[in-house]
């Protein structure tokens, strides 16, 4: 495990999701899946900083 920051396009509030999170390695091609995606999710989806497209699924217990 290595400690981590978890962020997103950092040029908005919240973009840094939490600090020192221990995470095993990851490598170039893997999923990495940060599921809090807040309360509007895609509805307030854009192509801002050049984000694209991308999907939303809903995952229930």
């Amino acid at each position: 495990m290595e400690a981590v920051t978890l962020a997103g396009n950092i040029n908005e509030a919240l973009d840094v999701w939490a600090t020192d999170v221990p995470l095993p390695p990851v490598e170039h091609g893997d999923a990495v899946a940060l599921l809090n995606a807040g309360g509007y999710a895609s509805s307030m989806s854009s192509n801002h900083c050049l984000r694209g497209q991308f999907r939303e699924l809903l995952l229930q217990p």
